[in-house]
């Protein structure tokens, strides 16, 4: 591939794994790269996007990411006015909260239920935003709409904020040379209140981001352009799940119970996500799915707030359960304690970054704290062969402990995992240790009781 450009345009360039050639002629200059591989390894799956994993060529106008930054503010230059509708809407929002944050709050959980999220992408419509009144007429908008109307209704209040340039997918690695190409979203920063906030996510709490957006390289499009800096990594205290089903096996052999699933910080956002994709699939529907990729065919019935209204730090999901019978376990075939409805992944699972691939291999991972309580009530004249033993993990970056423990004819499982990390992608002597770490979690999940009648 060969560009030729004036000499007057001076382009920067970088190259991993490919061949770079510059030739002058008079007033042009000619930069060709040139990638060879004759003999192509197998593919092999990757955790991470390419443009962090395999050879590339990068060639650029821009001198840096400042530079980049100020071409996105001219873009966006004057699409933030505060117009009588704007300020009237702001006033309205904030009533009777003179507190500036409270203000930031609410405005901010406005735009994130009722600007709904609507790519539509012409001549500069992949950069540049639409004005803030028209958004608000339209009542939808991309990423960059919804940064510009929350800078509209915020600045209505006196509240500054600012864009926030980002990579949404599997990019975690910024390109010494500076390119528009790295950033496929924005969010934005209130630097008051030191808050990333994301709202076209549409459910994220103020302040709370999706997983995927924690620690990576991001342009703060300050005046003058800022340099690239990291977001801060997920906090372990802050991004927790709890699951808790109480099941009972009858004397058929059919199971009933109740799940509750209570999640904070970006695994609440990620309960809300999946509470309403059971909303839009409907309740009968999405369990008559639910079940059958478990196959084990049963029906529930869901009690949970809407997941767009009231975006509090803290979101709860419940749903009661009835499973066919299976006989066989009263039988003594031996089985896992039921799950009940799982929204979430098990301990460990996201966290650990990718289970399926080689420990060489690095994967984005993240700190956070998981429970899973499952308790199974046996029926009359059921006893259990043997009580499964628990386990504990522990490395420098983990602590995972199961427990089996029985009351009378309760049976429990309880499973925690708590993950703190220094790094946004673990690779090397991290991820060989939350590789080892994987397989033993693994084989702790397989765990299975099985029946027999009780002897008095």
């Amino acid at each position: 591939m060969s560009f030729t450009l004036p000499k007057a345009l001076t382009a920067h360039t970088e190259v991993r794994g490919v061949n770079h050639e510059i030739k002058e002629a008079e007033e042009r200059v000619t930069h060709t790269f040139r990638f060879s591989n004759p003999r192509p390894p197998v593919g092999e799956p990757t955790a991470l996007s390419s443009w962090d994993t395999e050879p590339y060529y990068i060639i650029s106008t821009f001198l840096d990411y400042p530079a980049v930054v100020t071409a996105y503010r001219q873009l966006a230059a004057g699409k933030a006015a505060v117009t009588p509708r704007i300020q009237a809407l702001a006033d309205e929002i904030t009533t009777e909260t003179s507190d500036r944050r409270e203000q930031a709050h609410r405005i901010y959980d406005w735009v994130s239920k009722h600007i709904r999220y609507v790519g539509v992408i012409l001549g500069n419509g992949g950069y540049e935003p639409h004005e803030a009144s028209k958004i608000l007429e339209n009542g939808y908008g991309d990423c960059k709409d919804h940064v510009v109307l929350l800078e509209a209704l915020l600045k209505a209040k006196g509240i500054v904020s600012m864009p926030v340039l980002i990579n949404s997918w599997n990019r975690y690695r910024a390109p010494e040379v500076a390119t528009p190409a790295l950033f496929d979203h924005v969010l934005s920063y209130l630097p008051e209140f030191d808050v990333y906030a994301d709202s076209t996510a549409g459910m994220a709490p103020f302040g709370t981001l999706p997983m995927t957006e924690y620690g990576k390289p991001v342009a703060l499009a300050t005046e003058p352009g800022a340099p690239l800096t990291i977001l801060p990594l997920a906090v372990t205290e802050e991004n927790e799940e709890k699951l808790r089903t109480t099941a009972q096996l009858a004397a058929d052999g059919t199971v009933s119970g109740q799940s509750t699933t209570v999640a904070s910080g970006p695994f609440g956002i990620k309960l809300r996500q999946l509470a309403a994709s059971v909303e839009v699939g409907g309740p009968e529907r999405w369990a008559e799915s639910y079940f059958k990729s478990l196959g084990w065919p049963g029906k529930a019935s869901f009690q949970f707030d809407p997941p767009r209204d009231r975006l509090a730090p803290v979101y709860a999901f419940s749903a009661s359960f009835e499973l066919e019978a299976r006989p066989e376990f009263l039988d003594g075939k031996a089985f896992e304690l039921p799950g009940g409805i799982r929204l979430l992944v098990r301990p460990g699972e996201f966290l650990l970054g990718s289970w399926t691939l080689p420990k060489t291999q690095p994967t984005p991972c993240f700190s956070g704290h998981q429970i899973e309580e499952l308790s199974l009530t046996l029926p009359p004249g059921r006893d259990i062969e043997l009580l499964p033993r628990g386990k504990t993990i522990e490395n420098p970056y983990l602590r995972y402990q199961s427990q089996w423990t029985r009351d009378g004819q309760v049976v429990t499982a309880r499973r925690e995992i708590t993950v703190k990390l220094p790094v946004a992608v673990c690779r090397d002597e991290i991820r060989s240790q939350l590789a080892a770490a994987i397989s033993e979690i693994r084989g702790d999940y397989r765990a299975e009781i099985a029946l027999k009648p009780l002897v008095h």
